[in-house]
């Protein structure tokens, strides 16, 4: 059986209250916290199901989603690396991504990390290379980019060492936060992580993505080095990420720390957002 998340649209964000408005369905209806979530899924016969957590971080749900709409995406799927590596040929152009496309994409995907950190789906040390996008026939585009969907997380089996002990690995609750500020730069300058280490130094260490210490050197370096292409909102959002990743005592799971990294990541790439459509924040 596959397994998949999609991103929706950025989600509404409150201080007191995330589940204050669920806009999927029409009018919120009253949810209960959920104690067993498969016997939540099993009693409501809907394909498609919305959840929720409420101001204590408790899972609310289950609540039936309109399905009128739904969109059934084609097997075939491309990364977003491949979008900015080595984007597909579409009627005999590369259908690179446009500035208004990153900018949304680096929107959702800030928006989903912060509620995606803590469960499952979102691997710690996730990359470009981890997020999906289906091909479609339907649209003008022919690149569905409206729905990123993260790849699902293969678990592998820690082995011992042979004295019986564990073996020990690195491991920082925000570096899901540090692979944000890779991918922040990555859709603002179009280009991978790799590609920027290979023009810089002429090749690319293959052990990029598996270093965190690495990984984190190399994206202070480039948000140094190009902090006078960078726009403000861009810059502060991949400054939160790497102060969080190297704070050590700093959790997402902690309210207050969360709320700031929405203030500090979210509604800056928000805002920019909005200004460069030229529409209003409400």
């Amino acid at each position: 059986m596959s397994k998949s998340v999609s991103f929706s649209s950025p989600p509404p964000y409150s201080a007191t209250d995330p589940a204050a408005d669920l806009s999927l369905s029409g009018p919120t209806p009253i949810l209960q916290e959920v104690k067993d979530l498969c016997a939540s899924i099993k009693q409501m016969h809907a394909s498609r199901l919305g959840f929720s957590l409420d101001s204590k971080s408790r899972l609310l749900g289950a609540y039936p989603i309109d399905t009128a709409g739904t969109h059934v995406p084609s097997a075939e799927v491309l990364t977003l690396e491949d979008l900015l590596e080595r984007p597909p040929v579409v009627n005999g152009r590369k259908a690179k991504l446009s500035k208004k496309e990153r900018y949304s994409l680096a929107l959702t995907l800030a928006s989903s990390v912060l509620y995606l950190n803590s469960t499952p789906w979102l691997t710690d040390q996730w990359a470009a290379k981890d997020i999906l996008f289906h091909r479609t026939t339907t649209s003008v585009r022919h690149i569905d980019i409206d729905r990123p969907y993260v790849a699902p997380v293969i678990v592998e089996v820690t082995k011992g060492l042979p004295n019986g002990q564990k073996t020990r690995s690195f491991h920082n609750k925000n570096t899901v936060l540090l692979a944000l500020a890779i991918a922040l730069l990555e859709l603002y300058f179009g280009m991978t992580a790799e590609r920027y280490q290979e023009d810089e130094l002429g090749s690319t260490d293959p052990s990029l993505h598996k270093n965190p210490w690495i990984l984190c050197s190399m994206a202070h370096t480039w948000a140094e080095e190009c902090q006078e292409d960078l726009s403000a909102a861009f810059l502060s959002a991949v400054r939160h990420c790497l102060r969080c990743f190297s704070d050590p005592g700093a959790s997402l799971q902690d309210a207050e720390f969360l709320q700031a990294a929405v203030e500090g990541i979210v509604l800056p790439l928000q805002e920019e957002l909005h200004q460069f459509l030229g529409t209003t924040t409400t």
